[in-house]
């Protein structure tokens, strides 16, 4: 069974693969999305076995948890999942269905999305992780993704 130590490593090789997609997140949105998303899905693997709670079996079952036992993380975690089932399937937890992942959201949405929602899932998570593993989680530098001037 992975540790903590792994999904934390995991969770690293996503933040560089996220970053490398953001050098052309035009082209790339879809992938962006999904990158961020299973970086958070190792981060709260890693809160989970660092908490005692085990692994999960599935999304559902890690959003349970998620939502009964870490609801900090939960509520930012439940955006980048949304937005990754559209990445990937082209339907939202609603149900609603779209042509193109950019008829859901756009580049700058995008950016906000890590900016605020899985940047607030490091910030949530490390509350919960012990010093070592807290201190090996790359994380996101939220002000590489300001918001253009009007």
């Amino acid at each position: 069974m992975a540790k903590a130590a792994d999904h934390i490593e995991i969770a690293n090789r996503n933040h560089t693969t996220l970053q490398y997609l953001l050098n052309d997140s035009d082209t790339h949105l879809e992938w962006v999305v999904t990158v961020a998303f299973y970086k958070a899905v190792h981060i709260a693997e890693a809160v989970f076995h660092t908490c005692g709670g085990g692994h999960s079996t599935s999304h559902e079952n890690r959003l349970c948890s998620l939502k009964s036992r870490f609801g900090g993380i939960f509520v930012p975690f439940k955006h980048l999942y949304n937005a990754s089932r559209v990445a990937r399937y082209l339907v939202d937890l609603d149900g609603k269905g779209f042509r193109s992942f950019t008829d859901f959201m756009d580049k700058e949405t995008v950016h906000t999305l890590i900016r605020k929602k899985l940047h607030a899932v490091e910030q949530q998570s490390i509350l919960h992780l012990d010093d070592t593993t807290k201190k090996a989680l790359v994380k996101i530098d939220p002000s590489a993704f300001k918001t253009p001037s009007v």
